[in-house]
């Protein structure tokens, strides 16, 4: 899954501006639309170029796909490269209303794409390019490492729910983020609530034989559903829901 760090360059900041939060929009099919970033070379602050770890798209997509196509969902999912022309193209259609945001994180900007080089979408920047078109989106997903911070941009843009990684030291393990997404995914598709599917998904990083027991507390406490106060999360994602069955 797609989640790594990159070097934290010195970058200005601004304070940002608390957002109105939407009211929800009306729905037709449900449709699940995946963003990701794959930036070949970093440029630091003195224009030295360095190689980007590559990210494992092809089993996330492979992951998303398996879920829900075995539940026999009737939920669109469409992948798209995350570059500021086809993020604008996706904020100006307003299509969907679900976001699955793959990239290298970083506390002060997401890793974008831009003719293989990597673009820092800064937060704050992030923050108003959703508040200028994400009316319609009620729930993002952002799978990158130190993510909180780009999270709490999209509440501040309006979006009602986000799950996030928290910041933190250590990147998340690639078992956990794997294990974390089919179920919380599965669980969203068969109708559960958000805060049921977020909390099975931790169970399922708590029980997963593909992480050392050792470590499965320290990688379930890096997964953040926002806001963590004052709002409830006890709503449905999907309004269609699936025929459900046990995994063969």
């Amino acid at each position: 899954m797609a989640f790594g760090s990159l070097p934290r360059d010195h970058l200005s900041r601004h304070e940002p501006s608390i957002r109105s939060p939407r009211t929800a929009p009306s729905y037709g099919r449900d449709s699940l639309k995946v963003f990701q970033a794959a930036p070949l070379v970093h440029i630091d602050t003195s224009g030295r170029y360095h190689p980007v770890r590559l990210l494992d798209f092809a089993e996330e997509r492979q992951i998303l796909m398996d879920t829900l196509g075995d539940l026999r969902t009737k939920i669109d999912v469409s992948f798209d490269v995350a570059n500021s022309e086809r993020l604008g193209a996706f904020l100006a259609t307003g299509e969907g209303h679900v976001l699955h945001f793959s990239c290298h994180g970083h506390p002060q900007y997401l890793a974008i794409e831009n003719s293989g080089m990597m673009q820092q979408l800064l937060v704050e920047d992030l923050r108003d390019w959703i508040h200028a078109g994400g009316q319609n989106l009620q729930f993002v997903f952002v799978s990158a490492c130190y993510s909180r911070q780009a999270g709490e941009a999209f509440i501040e843009a309006g979006v009602p729910h986000v799950v996030c990684c928290q910041q933190d030291d250590q990147q998340i393990r690639n078992a956990a983020a794997v294990e974390f997404a089919r179920a919380f995914y599965r669980a969203l598709a068969c109708g559960k609530m958000l805060s049921e599917a977020f909390e099975l998904g931790r169970q399922q990083v708590l029980n997963s034989l593909q992480i050392d027991r050792a470590e499965r507390q320290k990688e379930v406490a890096k997964f953040t559903l926002l806001p963590e106060t004052g709002k409830d999360h006890n709503v449905p994602i999907f309004r269609h829901h699936s025929m459900c069955s046990n995994p063969q």
